[in-house]
């Protein structure tokens, strides 16, 4: 039987940026004001993909490079391959 896990992606700040849209496999999941964001409730043994935009007064920064995350088959834990950064 699969359990669910968590993960907690953190990402430094962007000069001017007011929030910053958090992507989970192309989709907007969050919309958060601080650095970092827990993601819980995820399929253990699930590669998820998770990407960072910065929103400022009047525009958006690119998207981050994608930062994928494996959860581990048991109650905690993931695996990840890569930093993330916006740019």
């Amino acid at each position: 039987m699969a359990g669910f896990t968590k993960v907690v992606i953190k990402w430094e700040p962007v000069k001017k940026a007011n929030a910053y849209k958090v992507y989970r496999n192309g989709k907007v999941i969050e919309t958060v004001k601080e650095t970092e964001h827990p993601d819980t409730k995820l399929k253990s043994g699930t590669v998820f993909s998770y990407q960072i935009i910065a929103v400022g007064e009047d525009k958006e920064s690119r998207p981050s490079q994608v930062l994928k995350v494996k959860t581990l088959n048991k109650m905690s834990g993931y695996e990840s391959w890569g930093r993330m950064r916006i740019i």
